[in-house]
């Protein structure tokens, strides 16, 4: 099923990636995030600021507060009062996302990619090995060979490779990218699945932009992620129990790459 109403993707109940990720830390942290809302963070504000405009040509409406604006002078809380409710950002945060937006305005690779696409922030709900799953895609398309492709807009502290890979190792974006391919895939009924790319925007005085496609070891990752993430939700399901890391003494874990750094 294919949503375009956010109204309606938001409120349906199946699990989603922003949510299905934490199993992976234990089902004990996955039904901690879905007691526990998301507040909206400054990065997550600009993120959403940088979708609607890249994406969808339009201006999300937040309030920008004026460089010199003393909120505890009279006329600093009369401003707060006239903008309740509203989302407001900085002078300086939305100087940043300017750049931003002509950055990805000018990056040729971008646009010819976006000309392409004629799907933008629409919803999926599909099974996936017996469980209904759902995921909001930012765009996809088809190139000229016929092919459909994924565009998943990021804005990063870094648009570096190497920088931008341990980003997306630790925020699991590889299980997203996975979910997401699948789920289109199986609507659509295609023989393969799409191509993906991650649009990554620095926030930075740069703004920097780079495009990436994911290594083969990218995708063989987050496939196992995901079906692991599948496999607990439906064990956890239908046991009744969501637990924690474990039990006992654990050992702790380093990573390979503190061991390529300092063992030799």
């Amino acid at each position: 099923m294919i949503i375009t109403d956010d109204t309606t993707y938001r409120s349906h109940p199946c699990p989603s990636f922003s949510t299905l990720k934490h199993i992976l830390t234990s089902p004990l942290h996955y039904q901690a995030a879905l007691r526990k809302p998301v507040e909206q963070s400054k990065a997550m504000l600009l993120g959403s600021m940088l979708h609607s405009r890249v994406l969808e040509n339009k201006e999300y409406p937040v309030a920008v507060m004026p460089r010199d604006l003393d909120g505890r002078t009279k006329e600093g809380r009369a401003w707060k009062d006239a903008n309740a409710g509203r989302d407001v950002v900085s002078s300086d945060d939305h100087d940043q996302y300017k750049r931003m937006v002509a950055a990805c305005d000018k990056n040729a690779d971008l646009q010819y990619l976006l000309k392409k696409c004629d799907m933008r922030e629409v919803g999926i709900v599909t099974k996936y090995r017996g469980l209904e799953l759902k995921g909001k895609l930012d765009a996809s398309g088809i190139d000229e060979a016929g092919n459909r492709f994924i565009l998943d807009l990021k804005s990063s502290q870094s648009a570096d490779p190497f920088e931008f890979g341990r980003s997306a190792s630790s925020m699991k974006y590889f299980m997203q990218m996975c979910l997401y391919t699948t789920l289109l895939s199986l609507e659509l009924k295609l023989e393969s699945e799409p191509a993906w790319f991650w649009v990554v925007c620095e926030n930075s005085e740069a703004a920097d932009v780079c495009i990436f496609q994911p290594p083969q070891d990218a995708i063989e990752i987050g496939r196992a992620q995901l079906n692991r993430a599948v496999d607990l939700y439906i064990e956890c399901s239908t046991s009744g129990k969501w637990p924690g890391r474990g039990n006992g003494i654990l050992e702790l874990e380093i990573s390979p790459f503190e061991r390529r750094k300092w063992i030799k």
